[in-house]
C-alpha cells in the first residue's frame, strides 16, 4: 500500500510538471484567470519538486528496490 501511495505521490508531481510547462507556454491572458496570478508559476513549481521528493521518499520507505529502479528511470528519462 505504501508503495502504490508513493506512485500516487510521484504521478502527480510529475502531472504538475506538465502542468507548469504548459502553463508557461502560454500568452499571459491566454492562461485561466487563476495563472495570471504571480505567484502562480512560483507556487506550482515548488509543488511539484514538494510532490516528487515525497513520492520518492515514501517509496525508500516503502522499499528501497523499488525506489532505485523509479529513481534510476526518472534519472534516464532526464
Amino acid at each position: 500500500m505504501l508503495i502504490a501511495t508513493g506512485l500516487m505521490v510521484l504521478m502527480t508531481g510529475l502531472l504538475c510538471a506538465l502542468a507548469s510547462i504548459h502553463f508557461k507556454g502560454l500568452r499571459y491572458f491566454d492562461r485561466p484567470a487563476l495563472a495570471r496570478h504571480p505567484l502562480f508559476d512560483r507556487v506550482l513549481d515548488l509543488g511539484q519538486w514538494i510532490l516528487i521528493l515525497a513520492g520518492l521518499g515514501i517509496l525508500a520507505i516503502g522499499s528501497r528496490v523499488v525506489f532505485a529502479l523509479v529513481g534510476g528511470l526518472l534519472v534516464l528519462a532526464w
